[in-house]
């Protein structure tokens, strides 16, 4: 997170039940595992910033692990990350 507005403390990822603190100017990374295809949103801990993450049908088949996705996108063939804010 590099924005020190107090909104964006945290990330919650309702779909995987993940609430994970953002400290400033830290890189946080965030792991999940999509089992299926779909549209996963996300939001600050306030509810008023949102985004989503898209996965679609290659990454469930392969088995491709979305560790730190929303922070880094380090595999952007396999998740794609949308939001009004950058969350890093």
């Amino acid at each position: 997170r590099k924005d020190p507005n107090s909104c964006l403390e945290e990330v919650r990822l309702p779909d995987f039940h993940i609430a994970q603190s953002l400290p400033l100017n830290q890189v946080t990374p965030i792991e999940f595992t999509p089992t299926e295809v779909g549209i996963y949103p996300f939001t600050c801990g306030m509810n008023m910033f949102r985004g989503e993450i898209q996965v679609e049908a290659d990454q469930v088949e392969t088995g491709a692990v979305a560790n730190g996705a929303i922070a880094t996108a380090s595999r952007p063939t396999s998740i794609k990350a949308h939001g009004n804010r950058e969350v890093v």
